[in-house]
């Protein structure tokens, strides 16, 4: 969130009684009002949050390392979601790596079916791509420096890293 977003939203909790004001501080710090009828739910809604990423990333690995047992050779986070820049509501960005279009085709059926499944759950959007090796090792040979860096911030969730597999194309 952009930081005024932060700041206008802990000022209306506070202006509700739910956050008060730290003094004495450099820093503007705010601590939950205990007392507060709505304090229970709100550190309920902080707990559930703290797990968010953790339980949904969980999910990912189980399948990716389910692909890369049957035949993908690498699944990673890509784009926003890796580089911890993506917005609310963005998609999370899915990069397969598989030796055959078969597979690739095979993967993406079973990873859409995985992303229908965590949309209810976690509010979740896959965006899938997947490459042939082969293919994605020419286009790596060209790439821009979005791709460079779409590449290099790259999280694996199940195989080799994507630069690994795409590098070892560079000599």
């Amino acid at each position: 969130m952009a930081f005024r977003s932060i700041e206008l939203a802990i000022k209306e909790l506070a202006v509700l009684g739910i956050l008060t004001r730290v003094d004495g501080s450099r820093e503007r710090l705010v601590q939950l009002s205990a007392t507060h009828r709505l304090a229970g739910v709100v550190l309920a809604l902080l707990r559930a949050e703290a797990d968010f990423e953790p339980a949904w990333r969980s999910e990912l690995r189980v399948m990716a390392e389910a692909g890369v047992k049957d035949g993908l050779m690498a699944v990673a986070l890509i784009g926003a979601g890796a580089a911890g820049r993506e917005a609310i509501g963005d998609p999370l960005e899915l990069l397969l790596l598989a030796p055959d279009a078969q597979t690739c085709a095979k993967w993406m059926r079973q990873f859409d079916r995985a992303g229908k499944a965590l949309t209810p759950r976690f509010g979740l959007e896959l965006k899938l791509t997947c490459y042939e090796l082969p293919v994605a090792r020419r286009l790596w040979a060209t790439r821009t420096p979005a791709a460079d860096r779409s590449i290099r911030e790259a999280i694996p969730l199940a195989g080799v890293t994507p630069l690994a597999a795409l590098s070892s194309a560079d000599g």
